[in-house]
């Protein structure tokens, strides 16, 4: 279901997995007060994940938008949180661009790849957000590397 569709009284009836960052409503409104989340300069236009704890640290950025054939650095930010407001369990994964977004999707979705995450997220019900970085080559994405995990 496209996120323009979806109203805050679908999160109260069932766990919800929202896809995208910038192009996502519920992304940038309900994730936003958390500690990693996306921004974007309104003037230049430049994107990073903002960490809430070191808010000045721009290093988690996108490496620019180059050629198709050119090597691009990519991140994401994964959460699964606990809606106060619905008592549901939100799962969003949204990259600065499409490849982080895809290295996110995949982490998520291939049982090897999900080996890799650490146990406090696996083994637990409790709420995190997992960094990712890819590294896209001739548009095509890599692995994803987790670069940061916070939970509580």
């Amino acid at each position: 279901m496209r996120s323009s569709a979806v109203t805050l009284d679908d999160f109260r009836h069932e766990p919800v997995a929202v896809i995208g960052a910038f192009d996502n409503f519920w992304n940038l409104t309900l994730l936003s007060k958390l500690r990693y989340h996306v921004q974007i300069d309104p003037v230049t236009a430049k994107k990073w994940i903002e960490d809430r704890q070191n808010p000045a640290l721009h290093d988690l950025k996108e490496s620019g938008k180059l050629r198709y054939f050119d090597t691009v650095t990519d991140f994401a930010v994964i959460t699964r949180v606990l809606d106060r407001d619905s008592g549901n369990w939100i799962q969003a994964a949204g990259g600065l661009g499409m490849h982080a977004t895809e290295a996110a999707r995949h982490l998520l979705s291939d049982p090897e790849l999900s080996r890799v995450l650490p146990d406090a997220v696996r083994s637990s019900k409790k709420s995190f957000q997992i960094v990712l970085k890819t590294t896209a080559i001739s548009g095509h994405t890599g692995a994803p590397q987790i670069v940061a995990v916070h939970t509580w």
